[in-house]
């Protein structure tokens, strides 16, 4: 078992040596969600770990990304990519989980600044797992791979939040 501590170098050091990134990682029967940021500041360490936030489901070509906007302009995307995390977690979406640990990191240093655990709703992870069955069974890991740096290219996160499929809203936590 991994062990996270606020204040501490992020312990899966692999995902730190891309600089300022956010990305799914594939965990057990679901995902983790990592964003190193550059030039981070005090306030959105707070929306991160207790603000308002509406997370957005986008898809295209198979691929679906997911909007973390935590309001203020503080916005980030993350791609899924079935072909390369069934290759790390062969179980992986197979059951009806539903938990997603996030983590904010300092780029610059690597420490973890706040973590925040939510629970998608079940709808919302049914239309993702079903997203990412087609997408398994219709394309490879390059196909995809390619997919989701065309769409990064091609649309701003704006327009992924104007033609998301589905949202659903966690209220601020005191």
């Amino acid at each position: 078992m991994i062990n996270y501590e606020i204040g501490t170098q992020f312990p899966q050091e692999k995902y730190l040596k891309t600089g300022e990134v956010a990305m799914a990682i594939p965990v057990g029967l679901f995902f983790d969600v990592l964003y190193s940021k550059t030039k981070l500041t005090d306030n959105e360490a707070t929306a991160f770990k207790q603000g308002r936030l509406t997370v957005s489901l986008f898809e295209r070509y198979h691929v679906p990304f997911l909007i973390f906007d935590f309001g203020g302009g503080f916005i980030f995307k993350v791609a899924l990519d079935a072909t390369k995390a069934v290759l790390e977690e062969p179980e992986w979406m197979t059951e009806q989980a539903n938990e997603v640990n996030m983590f904010l990191v300092d780029a610059k240093t690597g420490i973890l600044k706040a973590t925040r655990l939510i629970k998608l709703p079940g709808m919302f992870c049914e239309k993702l797992r079903e997203i990412l069955a087609k997408q398994l069974s219709r394309q490879s890991e390059a196909t995809v791979e390619n997919d989701i740096n065309a769409l990064d290219r091609m649309l701003a996160t704006k327009d992924m939040l104007d033609r998301a499929i589905d949202r659903c809203i966690f209220k601020q936590l005191t």
